[in-house]
This record gives C-alpha cells, sequence and structure tokens, in this order.
C-alpha cells in the first residue's frame, strides 16, 4: 500500500534563508584566484543589467547568462572551483539566517523532509548543505559536466536558470527519493524569494515568498499578495512558517 502521508519542504537558498548571493561570491573568488577573468564576470554583469533595464526579457537573460558562464568555465579545474566555493562558504555562513536551525528543526519533528534547489553552483552550494544537513540526496543546484579528463565541459548536468527548472528539479528529487510512494502536496511547503522560484511554489499546497525587510518588493512579493500566500521576513519567518504546519 502507497503512503500518501510524504511531506517535503523545498528551499531555494540565496536570500531565502542566507542573505546575499553565494553564487556572485563565489565569482568574486574565482576572479581573485585567476580561474574566472574580470572581463568574463563584467560580461556576466552587463546581462542582468540589461535585464533590470527592461533590454532583455526574464528568459532571454537567463538563457545568456549560463552560456557565458558555461564557455567560461571550459577545461576549469572542478577541484579548483570547489576549494574556492569552500572558501567563499567560511566568510558567508554567517549569512545564514538566524530561524534556519530552528525551522528545519521544526520540520524534521512534524515529518517534513528538507529539500535544497538552488540556481547557484553547487560548487558552493554543497557547503552550505553540509552545514545544515542537507545530505547530498536531498539538494539540487547548477552542475556543470566533466569530461572524462577531469575537466569542465560547457555543458550542464543540472540546469536551474528558469522557474522551470525548478519544478522539473522536485518532482525529480521527490521521485528518487519515494519512488513507491505518493506526495501529499497539499501539505508540501516551499519557500523562495524571487521569480525563479514560481514554479516551485505555486505547485505546493503552502507557498512561502520571503522578503527580506531591508529589500524593495519584488515581482515574485506582488504575485504572492495576489494569490494570498504567505510571505514572510528574517524576523518572523519562523513563527509564521510554524503556524502553516501546526
Amino acid at each position: 500500500m502507497k503512503n500518501n502521508n510524504i511531506k517535503l519542504a523545498a528551499f531555494d537558498v540565496d536570500g531565502t534563508l542566507s542573505t546575499g548571493v553565494l553564487s556572485l561570491a563565489l565569482l568574486d573568488e574565482l576572479v581573485k584566484r585567476g580561474l574566472f577573468s574580470e572581463q568574463d564576470l563584467k560580461s556576466l554583469k552587463a546581462l542582468e543589467n540589461d535585464y533590470a533595464l527592461g533590454k532583455l526579457g526574464r528568459e532571454e537573460m537567463s538563457e545568456q547568462w549560463l552560456a557565458r558562464y558555461l564557455k567560461a568555465m571550459e577545461g576549469k579545474d572542478p577541484e579548483q572551483y570547489i576549494e574556492a566555493g569552500q572558501k567563499v562558504w567560511e566568510n558567508s555562513k554567517k549569512n545564514t539566517f538566524s530561524f534556519v536551525k530552528p525551522l528545519l528543526e521544526k520540520l524534521s519533528e512534524h515529518n517534513y523532509t528538507t529539500l535544497v534547489i538552488s540556481a547557484s553552483p553547487d560548487e558552493i552550494v554543497r557547503f552550505f548543505c553540509e552545514a545544515n544537513n542537507f545530505s547530498p540526496d536531498r539538494f539540487r543546484a547548477t552542475k556543470v559536466k566533466i569530461s572524462d579528463q577531469g575537466k569542465y565541459i560547457p555543458e550542464t548536468e543540472i540546469i536551474l536558470s528558469l522557474a522551470k527548472h525548478k519544478l522539473d528539479q522536485l518532482n525529480d528529487l521527490a521521485q528518487s527519493l519515494y519512488p513507491d510512494q505518493e506526495i501529499d502536496w497539499e501539505q508540501s511547503l516551499a519557500m523562495g524569494d524571487s521569480y525563479s522560484d514560481f514554479e516551485m511554489l505555486n505547485a505546493i499546497g503552502k507557498p512561502v515568498v520571503m522578503k527580506e525587510s531591508n529589500r524593495e518588493e519584488n515581482d515574485l512579493v506582488q504575485i504572492a499578495k495576489e494569490k494570498g500566500w504567505t510571505i514572510v521576513d528574517e524576523n518572523d519567518a519562523l513563527d509564521k512558517i510554524l503556524s502553516l504546519i501546526k
């Protein structure tokens, strides 16, 4: 008999469980180490600026960003990127919001399987997940393919640059963890802070949108208001989310 009481709690990381953007911090560290050129970094930031100015659509910007990022990584040594990721994590772990540990503990007590689905690179997300007890089978992050010679090739193994990708990865994680059981999607929870999380949030019974107290409202917050989703900040996230799972 199938157990249909499996409940998931899926989280974005940057801006949701931690302030700041881990992927940008990693790129800055890679530039310092000579593993990523300053020119390539400026090119990525220019794309983001064009999107902010309305010169590029969301999908077009994301696709161009990923293509340039992959090209810049081609032929590089993954171990050097992982070492850079570890360094960034040591400097960034203090940015994890204080509600994260007690929230994850409470979710576990309420029989939720907690997951991370982040568009940031695997080379940095893995350290966040390790520190917060997400086993490797319970997180997905952007992952670049590695050749037989042990070097990056400009192709993704896991892609998370668009909203549809996060929902695809959530479904894939659910299937891989519970292949013979049904997920109670209505009682499941997801939390994110930007439009790239929309599809994942929209598929879940308990969507939660993070708006840091010092940030302006973005399009996801506006959508959350229209749909009546729960909106939290770093100060009230724990209480509001716990009220959803009682």
